[in-house]
C-alpha cells in the first residue's frame, strides 16, 4: 500500500474522531476518538498491520516529540497545580494501580482463553 494512502487512513481516523467529538460531547479528546476508530478497524480486520506500517513506524520514532505540547500546557498551569500535590499524587497512584490490575486480569483472561483452544 502506498505511503500516501496509509497517511490518508490515519488522517481519516483523526477527522472522523473530530466529528465524533462534536456529536458526542463527552470529555474525551479528539485523538482518543480517532484511536478508538483505528482500533475498531484493526479489530474488525478492515485494516491489517501491514496496511499502516510504513506510515506509523516513522511516527513512533518521534513519539516523544508529540508530548512536548502537553508538557508546555502543564507548565502554563503550574499555579493551579501548586496547591494540589497530594491530590495529584494520589490520582496518579490510584490510576496506575487500577491500570495494572485491569491489564493483568485482561491478559490472564486472554491467555487462559487461548490455552483452551
Amino acid at each position: 500500500m502506498s505511503l500516501l494512502k496509509q497517511y490518508l487512513y490515519l488522517f481519516m481516523c483523526l477527522f472522523v474522531g473530530s466529528l465524533l467529538k462534536q456529536v458526542i460531547p463527552a470529555p474525551i479528546p479528539t485523538t482518543v476518538y480517532g484511536m478508538i476508530l483505528l482500533f475498531l478497524l484493526f479489530a474488525t480486520h478492515i485494516l491489517q498491520e501491514d496496511d499502516l506500517d510504513q506510515a506509523s513506524n516513522p511516527l513512533l520514532a518521534y513519539l516523544a516529540f508529540f508530548f512536548i505540547p502537553s508538557g508546555v500546557a502543564l507548565m502554563e498551569q503550574f499555579e493551579v497545580l501548586r496547591g494540589n500535590y497530594l491530590q495529584i499524587f494520589l490520582a496518579i497512584l490510584t490510576s496506575t494501580l487500577l491500570t495494572l490490575l485491569v491489564t493483568g486480569h485482561t491478559v490472564q483472561y486472554f491467555v487462559r482463553k487461548g490455552a483452551k483452544k
